[in-house]
C-alpha cells in the first residue's frame, strides 16, 4: 500500500511533464510558425522593394535614355542651322563677288569707249569695219551675261567671250598690239568659274600694252597643273610698261580687281577641293600666273 499510494502520489507529477512537453512543443511549432511567417512578410516585402528599386532603375534609364536622345536631337538641329547658315553666308559672299566681278567686267568706260568707236568708224564711212565691230560687241555681251549666270561653264566658252573682247580690244587700238592663247589638247570642257582670266587681260591691255606705239604683245598660256591635279595654270602675260609704270590709281584699280578675284577663289578652292592662287612677276612687262581650281565635265 505504501507503495502504491506512493505511487498514486506520483504519477500527478507525470502528468505535469507530459502537459510541459506538449506546452512546449506546442510552443516550439506556434514560434516557428510565427518565424516561417516573419520572414515570408520579410521576403515579400524585401521582394516588393527590389521590384520598386527595379522600376526606378528603368525608370531611370529611360529618362537617361530620352535625355541623351533629346540631346542627339537638339546637337543635329543646332549643326544643321549652323551648316546652314554658314552655307548661306558663303552663297551670298559668293554672289556679291560674282556681283562685283560682273559689274568690273562690263565696265561703263569701256562700253561708252566701244560705242564711241563704233560711232567713229561709222562717221568714216567704213561700215563693214562698223559692222564686224558691232557683231562682235554684241556677241561678247551675250556671251559674257550667258556665263555670268552659270556657277561653272566650260573653258572654251570662256576663252570664246575672252577673244571677242581682246579682238574689240584690237580694233580699239588700231591693233596695235598681237595676241597669242594656246590652251592645251583635252581641256576645253573643264568646267571653270566664269569671269575670271578678263580682269587681267584687261589690266595688260588698259595699263600696259596700249602705251606701246607698236609691237605689243599678249600671251596667254593654259594647261593642266602638274602639282594640283584639280587645278589648270594660266599664264596671263604682256610686254607692256608694266606695273611699275602706272600711276597710283591705276594700280590701286589693279589691286581691287585682283582682290576680288581672290576672294572668289578662294570660295572656288573650298568648293571644289582644290588650289588657288595668283602670282606677279614682273619681266620685261608683266605675267600673271593663275591657279584655277576645275571640275571635270565628263
Amino acid at each position: 500500500k505504501l507503495i502504491a499510494g506512493d505511487f498514486q502520489l506520483l504519477r500527478p507529477n507525470s502528468y505535469f511533464m507530459n502537459y510541459n512537453k506538449i506546452y512546449t512543443i506546442q510552443f516550439n511549432t506556434n514560434k516557428e510558425a510565427e518565424i516561417a511567417k516573419i520572414e515570408k512578410q520579410f521576403n515579400l516585402k524585401l521582394k516588393d522593394e527590389e521590384i520598386k528599386a527595379a522600376k526606378n532603375t528603368l525608370n531611370l534609364q529611360k529618362w537617361i535614355f530620352f535625355g541623351l536622345f533629346l540631346g542627339l536631337v537638339v546637337s543635329a538641329i543646332l549643326f544643321y542651322l549652323s551648316s546652314s547658315k554658314k552655307k548661306l553666308q558663303r552663297q551670298i559672299e559668293k554672289n556679291n563677288i560674282e556681283q562685283q566681278l560682273l559689274r568690273s567686267q562690263m565696265d561703263p568706260h569701256f562700253i561708252f569707249n566701244a560705242l564711241s568707236s563704233m560711232q567713229t568708224l561709222i562717221v568714216k564711212g567704213d561700215n563693214i569695219l562698223a559692222s564686224t565691230y558691232l557683231s562682235k560687241f554684241a556677241k561678247l555681251l551675250r556671251l559674257m551675261l550667258e556665263n555670268s549666270t552659270e556657277p561653272l561653264v566650260p573653258l572654251s566658252a570662256e576663252l570664246e567671250a575672252l577673244e571677242h573682247y581682246i579682238q574689240l580690244q584690237q580694233m580699239r587700238y588700231g591693233h596695235s598690239f598681237f595676241y597669242n592663247l594656246q590652251i592645251v589638247d583635252g581641256i576645253g570642257n573643264y568646267l571653270i568659274a566664269p569671269m575670271l582670266l578678263q580682269p587681267f587681260v584687261e589690266n595688260a591691255i588698259e595699263h600696259g600694252l596700249h602705251l606701246c606705239d607698236e609691237g605689243g604683245m599678249l600671251s596667254i598660256n593654259i594647261s593642266k597643273d602638274t602639282i594640283a591635279s584639280n587645278s589648270l595654270l594660266c599664264s596671263i602675260a604682256d610686254n607692256g610698261v608694266g606695273i611699275g609704270q602706272n600711276s597710283e590709281n591705276v594700280i590701286q584699280k589693279k589691286s581691287l580687281s585682283t582682290g576680288i578675284v581672290m576672294k572668289r577663289l578662294k570660295l572656288l578652292s573650298k568648293q571644289l577641293h582644290s588650289k588657288a592662287s595668283i602670282t606677279v612677276q614682273q619681266n620685261n612687262g608683266t605675267e600673271i600666273l593663275l591657279l584655277i581650281p576645275f571640275q571635270n565635265n565628263m
